[in-house]
């Protein structure tokens, strides 16, 4: 599996920089972006492994740069940012940390389109989208993660279009006390519009999670809806998902649900929420696969031009399905505020908490409030 997850990976990036020197033939560059910054944070429990942790101050320093091509039949695109943390106390959490990642898509025939995408990415588990889209908001231990997705796109007819994909991830942790593992996932779908603001269709799903030497595998079929009513934007599904669990023959049944709604409240301000009951390997302080239930929603503000605020927030909840005493509940909320001081140069205001409890255990909750300036540019 790691030499699968391997190729795969290797194949999209290998995709992505191929799409680059046929882009600087095609002749349609869009600009170079970079961009720099410093981050000074207050942190409360900075480690988030027990319940109480010291209070302490942190900076940073940070760097991206990012390009962009179009294609005569398609895009490419490369991103890239890295960090470096200095925590006064804390001082395990005195690392490198990245993000790189690349897409292409390119029309094959006018009915055939085909994307690929790549991104690797090392830094903390609790703040791990990996982790967090799988409920779980583990301690700050260092984790690397990384994906990869091949996707073709038939349009049937106008209204109607085929879709398949192959997509792979893993998680691994630099504390042996935690489990990583990895995934391979196939999904088929067929959509279809229906009237003007309508979309439905049917999903078919297999994934496959290795851990060690144990592997379990979740199906699913289900039924699609996305739309559009007024300035409500909204989207459903529903369906069964069998999945199997380590040490029993056969599988265990259980529905899927997910549901999400935005809205413009007025000019300059949007809201939005979201739920979701599903099941999904579960990775650091367990194995196999977990019930999950999470429940989220954002809030946007454009107060002025310059000055824009934002509120995020993440309820989640999983449990064992051999134990129901084993589960893990996990919150994270954030709030920013930024002003662009000018038209390269901006700075912001932002705070996060995190929260975890294991069944059994203490309530474990940490919070970092910080301060940042950033620059950044573009050219040709």
């Amino acid at each position: 599996m790691k030499m699968l997850s391997r190729v795969v990976l290797s194949a999209a990036f290998g995709c992505c920089f191929a799409a680059v020197s046929q882009a600087q033939t095609a002749g349609g560059a869009e600009p170079w972006s970079f961009g720099v910054g410093v981050n000074g944070s207050y942190e409360g429990n900075a480690l988030f492994a027990a319940s109480e942790g010291e209070e302490e101050f942190s900076h940073a320093v940070s760097a991206s740069l990012g390009r962009a091509w179009a294609l005569r039949r398609g895009s490419a695109n490369l991103t890239g940012n890295a960090s470096q943390f200095f925590y006064r106390k804390s001082t395990s959490l005195n690392d490198f940390r990245f993000n790189a990642s690349g897409g292409l898509s390119h029309a094959l025939t006018r009915r055939l389109l085909w994307s690929g995408t790549s991104q690797v990415s090392s830094g903390l588990a609790r703040d791990s989208a990996v982790l967090i889209d799988a409920g779980l908001v583990l301690p700050s231990v260092s984790t690397r993660s990384s994906s990869s997705s091949s996707m073709f796109t038939y349009a049937l007819s106008r209204q109607s279009q085929l879709t398949w994909s192959l997509s792979q991830s893993g998680v691994g942790f630099s504390s042996g006390a935690f489990q990583g593992g990895s995934a391979l996932t196939s999904a088929l779908s067929w959509s279809r519009q229906v009237g003007r603001s309508h979309t439905v269709g049917v999903t078919q799903d297999y994934s496959r999670t290795f851990q060690e030497d144990a592997s379990t595998t979740i199906h699913g079929v289900s039924g699609t809806w996305s739309g559009t009513m007024g300035s409500w934007t909204a989207y459903g599904s529903l369906g069964v998902r069998p999945y199997s669990v380590p040490g029993e023959e056969g599988h265990r049944l259980t529905t899927g649900i997910s549901a999400g709604v935005t809205k413009p409240v007025r000019p300059g301000q949007s809201v939005g929420m979201s739920y979701d009951r599903s099941v999904t390997q579960t990775f650091g302080i367990d194995t196999g696969n977990h019930l999950v239930q999470s429940v989220s929603g954002n809030y946007s503000v454009a107060l002025t031009r310059s000055l824009t605020t934002s509120f995020t927030g993440n309820y989640s909840r999983s449990r064992s399905p051999v134990d129901p005493e084993r589960g893990l509940e996990g919150q994270t909320g954030s709030a920013s505020l930024a002003y662009q001081l000018m038209p390269s140069l901006a700075v912001s205001v932002s705070s996060a908490v995190y929260s975890r409890m294991v069944r059994g255990a203490e309530r474990a909750t940490s919070y970092n409030t910080s301060v940042a300036l950033t620059y950044g540019m573009t050219w040709r």
